[in-house]
């Protein structure tokens, strides 16, 4: 075997994060352009900051993904042709949400197109695991971590999110369908169905702090800041000032 697929839902950057945007005001001091790093595009709808926000946070996701030594296959699942192009750029394989019907029938269609490819040329035949694209303080090692832990159980897992209630990561092994169940109370939804929780596993299965901080809100970006932000969402947010940090050591 190889390594491990991801695959990752973006929505269309005018409508992802709706609720980051009614508790994260506008920067009066972001500057329009290209980002300091020169790595992301503006957005369709000119001067809409939350959605630069949500294109650095999951460009920062996917890096850290691509990255992860374990991983050899991002699969994003997106109609956003911002977004399509700046994580093909990164590396990512981007396909069209063809199903059109919500979150869980984008992941299936992204573990199908992941299966597909994974056919051809064996890369990602570890297994298939989906991870959001809000998850901005991302550590390699935290993912590789838990994706190594779910080899050892050999069955599928879930990790879930900071509050306890949603899931981050969902890693099916070898064949396993990945069977996703997200929505509100997806934690439950997937222990229900057979699925371990690699948090209450024994040993913690090195489950790392940033692999369970998704960003829904103004206080989760905080929380994610005290993490360290990935260098994309930190360079975007430097004008507003103290309150975000300017980055992370490397992974």
């Amino acid at each position: 075997m190889t390594g491990w697929a991801i695959v990752t839902p973006v929505k269309p950057l005018g409508q992802a994060k709706s609720r980051l945007r009614a508790t994260l005001p506008a920067s009066v001091a972001f500057l329009s352009g290209p980002d300091p790093l020169g790595a992301l595009e503006a957005p369709d709808e000119p001067g809409d900051w939350h959605a630069e926000v949500a294109l650095a946070m999951a460009s920062d996701t996917v890096a850290a993904m691509l990255a992860a030594p374990r991983v050899d296959r991002v699969v994003v699942v997106t109609d956003d042709p911002v977004a399509a192009a700046a994580l093909s750029a990164l590396g990512a394989v981007c396909v069209p949400d063809a199903p059109g019907g919500g979150l869980n029938p984008a992941l299936r269609h992204g573990a199908s197109v992941a299966a597909l490819l994974g056919g051809s040329d064996g890369r990602g035949s570890r297994g298939t695991a989906a991870l959001g694209a809000d998850l901005p303080a991302l550590r390699t090692a935290d993912l590789d971590a838990a994706l190594r832990a779910v080899e050892r159980l050999g069955v599928r897992a879930f990790v879930p999110d900071a509050a306890g209630t949603g899931t981050t990561l969902l890693a099916a092994p070898g064949r396993t369908p990945l069977d996703p169940a997200y929505g509100p109370g997806s934690a439950l939804a997937h222990a229900s169905a057979g699925a371990i929780d690699l948090t209450a596993v024994a040993d913690g299965s090195g489950v790392g702090p940033s692999i369970r901080r998704d960003v829904d809100t103004a206080a989760d970006l905080a929380a994610a800041r005290a993490l360290g932000l990935g260098p994309r969402t930190a360079a975007l947010l430097a004008p507003i000032g103290s309150a975000f940090p300017a980055g992370r050591a490397a992974c």
